[in-house]
């Protein structure tokens, strides 16, 4: 038998688990491609809060002492982020509800260019004696930047989404001032013409801005990986501070092994819009013939070396890692969940 290719893939997928086993245990018997990828692989666990946190860290990035997604991102995104301290700032809806305020981010807001402009530009005739500043390079992903490094712990906007945010605002002894930014943003936002129209036609306001993610930009230290695919500004920022070569989102396995040169890849594609069981398995589906049959048969062809398939589940990054030589280990038939 010849040698498997040097060729390998580890495709991260935010959200691949639901949070309700009984989703999952239904769903798999119909997704065969992902059952034997899963039940035949060698499976490890690694503690981390979050998927940007374990991406920062699988590129050398330590703690500033919070984890600086924001420089980062703002590279992926194509922006400089200099030597300035920065936080992410995602535009966003806050829903009172009875267990608190509820947060929607901004991929359903749609915010268009002109309307980013506008708020931004309000936002900073405001902060501008103290010093901040807010930038928006993408309409949907924003930005600001602060005068000094900040004693912060950050959650983010993915693991705050639809959730009631009191628990998950900002830790630590600038806490209370981040926390004072938020609200002068939320008056300011409140009223906002921009805000006004969209309720009116029906659209969601934008009445916050989810600060996330400070620090500084360093020089990482990346695994071994010739090139990353994704629309992740962070990912995207990681790659491109490493030099390593960056390509938008394929649209499925046979897409991406048509393109992809020998070597280690990474693929992280966009956390799954899963906000009901119906939706979860719409998502798992389409996974399944985008993505997880068109591996299993390159691996069974030997096309590939090794496929990962990579999750966060409950503080764990969980990840499945399966050889061509592995599909012939039929008494591997355990899918563990049980370290995520």
């Amino acid at each position: 038998m010849p040698p498997a290719p040097p060729l390998a893939l580890e495709l991260t997928l935010p959200g691949l688990v639901p949070e309700e086993e009984e989703v999952w245990t239904t769903a798999l018997p119909r997704l065969p491609a992902l059952r034997r990828l899963l039940a035949r692989a060698q499976h490890t666990t690694v503690a981390c809060e979050h998927i940007p946190a374990c991406f920062l860290a699988s590129f050398g990035v330590s703690m500033q002492p919070d984890w600086p997604a924001a420089p980062f991102s703002r590279l992926g995104d194509g922006a400089d982020p200099d030597e300035h301290i920065w936080l992410v700032a995602d535009p966003v809806c806050l829903f009172a509800q009875a267990s608190g305020l509820l947060l929607i981010d901004s991929r359903p807001l749609s915010l268009s260019d002109s309307e980013a402009s506008a708020l931004v530009a309000a936002v900073n005739e405001h902060f501008a004696p103290i010093g901040l500043t807010l930038s928006a390079p993408h309409p949907q992903r924003w930005y600001l930047r602060v005068p000094r490094a900040l004693q912060l712990r950050t959650t983010p906007t993915d693991a705050a989404r639809g959730n009631s945010v009191d628990a998950l605002l900002p830790q630590g002894a600038d806490a209370l001032l981040v926390h004072g930014w938020a609200n002068e943003i939320q008056m300011l936002l409140h009223e906002h013409p921009i805000n006004v129209a969209r309720e009116a036609r029906g659209a969601p306001p934008v009445n916050s801005l989810w600060l996330w993610g400070a620090g500084r930009l360093v020089q990482p230290q990346p695994p071994a990986l010739a090139s990353v695919w994704t629309a992740d500004p962070l990912l995207r920022g990681l790659a491109r501070a490493s030099g390593l070569r960056v390509f938008a989102s394929p649209a499925g396995g046979d897409a991406w092994m048509a393109h992809a040169q020998p070597g280690q890849h990474a693929v992280l594609l966009e956390h799954a819009e899963a906000a009901s069981s119906a939706n979860w398995y719409e998502y798992a589906d389409r996974l399944e013939r985008q993505w997880f049959a068109p591996l299993l048969a390159a691996l069974a062809a030997r096309r590939l070396r090794q496929v990962t398939l990579a999750t966060h589940r409950r503080g764990q990054m969980l990840r499945f890692s399966t050889t061509p030589g592995d599909l012939w280990k039929v008494w591997r038939q355990r899918i563990d969940l049980a370290h995520g």
